[in-house]
């Protein structure tokens, strides 16, 4: 039987260390989802809450739910700073890999919705810039490198939620299924702040 060091079972810290990294950086991303959920259902509470009082809805109830509201903010301003600093700790090679992960999802995902005639992708220091391509349209996304997906167009940056993600995909159908004024008219619809 031939013995073996203890050094050659000891366990790469760096390995689990981006484990760790990316294992919380996921955590972050579903605490960020769950957010836009309890957003979501709070938005519905008021707007039922208000429907049930009629005249008796007051400033009082409005700044009840304010309140709520800029809790909800706080916290994904919160979230979202964490996620930074969770990308700032990623190695060189730690980097890449997500990066990697990113342009396969989003490329996969309008695999899957449409046919594109030419993907292309630039890096930054911050974001993974996308030029797509499909017939005479060129469309341009860009995401950070944990994954948040936006749409630049009409001047504006159009948060989509996370790249691969059900909010994103159904976005990318509904985009891809409209021409022209429809398409205009469609992206004009949303508040600005519905996506800053």
């Amino acid at each position: 039987m031939i013995l073996k060091r203890f050094n050659e079972f000891k366990i790469n810290e760096d390995f689990n260390t981006q484990l760790d990294i990316k294992s919380e950086m996921s955590d972050v991303k579903q605490e960020l989802r769950d957010l836009k959920t309890k957003r979501f259902e709070l938005d519905r509470d008021m707007e039922n809450e208000a429907g049930q009082k009629g005249d008796d809805w007051n400033d009082d109830d409005g700044n009840r739910y304010g309140e709520e509201f800029n809790d909800l903010d706080d916290k994904e301003v919160e979230l979202r700073k964490r996620l930074e600093e969770l990308e700032k700790e990623l190695t060189e090679d730690e980097r890449k890999e997500v990066i990697n992960d990113v342009v396969n999802v989003f490329k996969e995902t309008l695999d899957e919705i449409t046919t594109i005639d030419n993907f292309e992708f630039d890096i930054t220091d911050n974001e993974i810039l996308f030029d797509i391509h499909k017939g005479q349209e060129e469309m341009k996304f860009g995401a950070t490198v944990s994954g948040a997906l936006y749409l630049d167009e009409l001047g504006k940056k159009f948060w989509l939620g996370d790249v691969g993600g059900k909010e994103s995909t159904n976005f990318l159908r509904k985009i891809f299924s409209l021409e022209g004024d429809e398409y205009k008219d469609f992206l004009d619809s949303f508040d600005e702040s519905d996506f800053e």
